[in-house]
């Protein structure tokens, strides 16, 4: 959630003069509520996230994407133009709420589909993330069919999303006409190194983890050398 600093200390000076009044007052103790709430709402708002998410329109990741091409190469991308870009928090207050963000160039009639596959990988790692998945390939089932399948071509459970930011966030990605997996799950590591969301230690943890991955273990190689 958006923070505003300005209204933040709006709320704390009512909840100043509201206590004020109180006090200097004949008013029931439950009268503190309303103060109360006010100084914690404007507490919320003045102190800054130790990480701000992305909020939309307004973030952009071509410089990211444009940077990943010429890493990985143009052979690799297999013709990829773009995709969507999904994170969500595995924390229980946000993890409700995920952020989708295009990237590159996508039909508009890719959409749906492309937002949709992300989605469900961002959910798929949050429901495993007790069981200790850090990545959406650690559930992959190819052969699955969704219920509410989107286009006639949204099959399978695939790769491409990555606990990342110390695990406390999801990262995912899916591209159009079709990302490889293996890709997918470079570039998501690829946005949160250079986003400095992922730590070396974070990095070669997911190598490890998919060590059957040659694309991730190249990153790691680059990443090692920075």
């Amino acid at each position: 959630m958006k923070k505003y600093p300005l209204a933040g200390i709006g709320y704390l000076i009512l909840a100043v003069v509201f206590f004020y009044l109180i006090e200097n007052g004949d008013h029931p103790f439950r009268c503190l509520v309303l103060p109360a709430v006010f100084f914690v709402v404007g507490t919320y708002h003045i102190i800054p996230n130790k990480r701000e998410p992305y909020e939309g329109p307004e973030e952009s990741l071509e410089s990211e994407f444009a940077s990943f091409k010429e890493f990985i190469g143009e052979k690799e991308l297999q013709g990829i133009k773009g995709g969507y870009f999904g994170e969500k928090s595995t924390t229980t207050s946000k993890a409700l709420f995920p952020t989708l963000l295009s990237v590159g160039v996508v039909p508009e009639d890719k959409v749906k589909r492309c937002s949709f596959l992300v989605r469900e990988q961002l959910n798929r790692v949050l429901e495993n993330f007790h069981a200790n998945h850090l990545t959406s390939y650690e559930s992959r089932d190819s052969s699955f069919i969704f219920d509410d399948d989107v286009d006639n071509e949204t099959v399978g459970k695939l790769g491409g999303a990555v606990v990342v930011d110390v695990y406390f966030t999801i990262y995912a990605f899916v591209g159009y006409p079709r990302f490889p997996e293996l890709i997918a799950e470079t570039f998501v590591c690829w946005v949160a190194w250079k986003k400095e969301k992922m730590t070396l230690d974070n990095l070669k943890f997911i190598c490890e983890r998919r060590k059957d991955n040659p694309h991730l273990q190249k990153f790691l190689e680059y990443a090692s050398k920075q």
